[in-house]
């Protein structure tokens, strides 16, 4: 991943207090606007316009199920007709595997945008994606983010939300697959103890690393725990209790 030395960390000064990720490799240190990743890179400072072109691409998936399938549509034209859109397809089978294609209609000039619809055995034509359920709009979200990340990273915030925990350890498996795949780190923050087994379970049978950071508050501090994939095997074995985990990272 190629990093971009920025030597006047201006980013969070007094004059503009944007919010932000601040990312340190070794000695070298990036600067990256919350709003990068709620827009998919777009809308942003002419400072970071005039860097775009060396940036590692870096994707947020907030809390809702699929952030609003209408607002992925620029993240679907990067992969639409290419080998990545097989695995946004497969990622959605892990739910309802009637599910064979996925493609967004609309677009400037409708009334409702642009919106996510999906080919399944169990109807005689296309239907939306959002009649699907929480579950699978969701899971689009997750993976249409993460193959759009290659080469970078991808946040994703309270993972569990709209996963029943019977499809976790399967969304996790995926997750750790497509992230070796094509190169992808990927944080997820949970309060879920069924996140935390799923997690677990398939940390444990695939080669790639993964461990879990257990963020509590000690006074005006915020204490990191860090349990490695044995230790996290341990943990789930005698039940004891991590809940608090912020962040779960591949």
């Amino acid at each position: 991943m190629r990093q971009v030395t920025i030597p006047s960390p201006t980013l969070f000064d007094e004059e503009e207090r944007l919010p932000g990720l601040r990312v340190q490799v070794n000695d070298v240190e990036r600067l990256f606007p919350l709003d990068f990743f709620r827009r998919g890179g777009f809308r942003l400072t002419r400072r970071w316009e005039l860097l775009e072109d060396r940036r590692p691409p870096c994707h947020y998936v907030g809390t809702g199920n699929g952030d609003r399938t209408a607002g992925l549509g620029v993240l679907w034209d990067r992969i639409a007709l290419s080998d990545l859109e097989s695995h946004v397809v497969s990622a959605l089978a892990i739910i309802d595997e009637n599910i064979s294609a996925v493609s967004m209609v609309g677009g400037e000039g409708t009334r409702g945008g642009r919106i996510a619809i999906v080919r399944s055995k169990r109807f005689a034509r296309p239907v939306p994606l959002k009649s699907f359920g929480d579950g699978v709009n969701r899971l689009f979200g997750i993976v249409l983010s993460l193959v759009n990340s290659k080469d970078g990273c991808l946040l994703i915030d309270e993972f569990e939300n709209g996963l029943h925990h019977t499809v976790q350890a399967d969304a996790w498996r995926m997750i750790f697959h497509l992230a070796a795949a094509l190169n992808v780190q990927v944080f997820a923050t949970t309060h879920s103890v069924d996140a935390v087994e799923a997690f677990q379970q398939v940390a444990g049978n695939v080669p790639e690393n993964g461990v879990l950071v257990r963020l509590a508050r000690r006074g005006q501090s915020i204490v990191s725990t860090v349990f490695s994939e044995e230790e996290l095997a341990v943990v789930t074995r005698n039940e004891i209790e991590v809940r608090g985990c912020r962040g779960c990272r591949t």
